[in-house]
Formats: C-alpha cells, sequence, structure tokens
C-alpha cells in the first residue's frame, strides 16, 4: 500500500510540475483571453476528466489539445455548461500554442537558409552582372543599334548639274537666286537697258561708215 501511494503522490507531482511549466510558458507569451492562474488550472483538470493529459508531459503538444478542443465541442452539443464555458479558454490557449509552432517553424527554415549562405560559393557557373551601369556609345554606334540610321556611303547623292552657258539661258530657265535682295532687280534692268542702247549704238555706227564707203 505504501509504495502504490508513494507512486501516486510522485505522479501528482509530476504532473504538477509539468502544469507548473506549462503556465509559466503561457505567461511568457502573454497569452490573451484566459487568467494563467486562476482558469487555467480548471481548464486542465477539466481535460484530464475527458481524458486528455493522461501523460502530463503532453500538455505542450498542440495534437492533444486538438484532441481536447474535439472532447470540448462533443459535451457542448451535449448542452454541458462547463464546456460552453471552458471552449474560450481552450481556443486562447490552443491558438497560442498554433502560433508558436508556426514562429518556430520559421525560425528553423531560417536557420536552414543562414546555414545554407555560409556554404554559399561565390564562384559560380553564372556570370557575374559587370560592374558599371551605364555604358556610353558613339552617336553613330547608337543609330546602328537601334536600327534607324543608313550609312553615309550607302546613301546615293544627288548627281551636278552640267554648266550652262550665259547664252542658253532662256526665260523659261530662270537665273537661280542668289539670296540678294529685291533691290539688285532696277540695277539688272539699268544694265540691260545700257547693253540695248550700246548695241544699237554699234549697230548705226556700222551704217554710217558702210555709208561713206
Amino acid at each position: 500500500m505504501k509504495t502504490s501511494g508513494s507512486c501516486t503522490a510522485l505522479t501528482n507531482m509530476e504532473r504538477q510540475a509539468a502544469y507548473n511549466l506549462f503556465a509559466c510558458m503561457l505567461e511568457k507569451w502573454q497569452v490573451q483571453g484566459i487568467d494563467i492562474k486562476k482558469e487555467l488550472p480548471g481548464l486542465l483538470a477539466y481535460g484530464y476528466a475527458k481524458g486528455c493529459f493522461i501523460n502530463p508531459h503532453t500538455v505542450h503538444k498542440l495534437s492533444e489539445w486538438q484532441k481536447f478542443g474535439d472532447k470540448i465541442w462533443e459535451a457542448s452539443l451535449d448542452d454541458d455548461k462547463t464546456a460552453k464555458k471552458l471552449e474560450k479558454h481552450w481556443r486562447a490557449v490552443h491558438n497560442a500554442l498554433l502560433q508558436h509552432q508556426v514562429e518556430k517553424q520559421a525560425a528553423q527554415q531560417a536557420v536552414a537558409a543562414q546555414g545554407m549562405n555560409l556554404t554559399y560559393s561565390s564562384e559560380s557557373d553564372f556570370p557575374l552582372p559587370p560592374g558599371c551601369t551605364a555604358v556610353h556609345l558613339a552617336p553613330e554606334q547608337i543609330g546602328a543599334t537601334r536600327g534607324d540610321t543608313v550609312a553615309a556611303d550607302s546613301v546615293p547623292s544627288a548627281s551636278p548639274m552640267p554648266p550652262v552657258a550665259a547664252g542658253q539661258l532662256t526665260d523659261s530657265c530662270p537665273l537661280p537666286w542668289t539670296g540678294e535682295s529685291d533691290e539688285t532687280i532696277p540695277k539688272v534692268e539699268s544694265n540691260l537697258t545700257e547693253v540695248v542702247a550700246r548695241n544699237r549704238r554699234e549697230a548705226w555706227s556700222a551704217l554710217a561708215r558702210e555709208g561713206v564707203e
């Protein structure tokens, strides 16, 4: 009998130690929605009565709390008022464990990635990007890269105009404009008049000489 009582006492101490450790962990996480000191002991006792936490250390396992949630749900369907009251407290603890599990997995992934970074070699099969961020090209090179210019040698040049004698100029082929203003036009007309007058005088002089002879 003494041996049985000692085992029971040891089991109770072990359970209480596991529960105290779990309560300290929840306090450290600052879990909202449940009073850790006042409401957590009753929640754990109800779970033990429903067949959960037989092993007191399973209080830290998320799967055990999911099992406990199923028990509470079934009891709520049977109109168990205690189960309905404790449902809110169970959800607060369950969500805290779930959040911690997600954060733990994220931390493990970060540690694994950092380990891969330590073994990463700077030499790889792929070339590194160039150190400069700008490339300066000559204007003709810019056009060549765009495909919108043509080489100077390939552009046909206009054939030169044949020379034209002064006597070949007619009204249908006017003299090119030299860029001078219109004020030079009267000078051109006066020169032509003098030429015509001189030609007439020379013609009359020739006729006069022929008459004298």
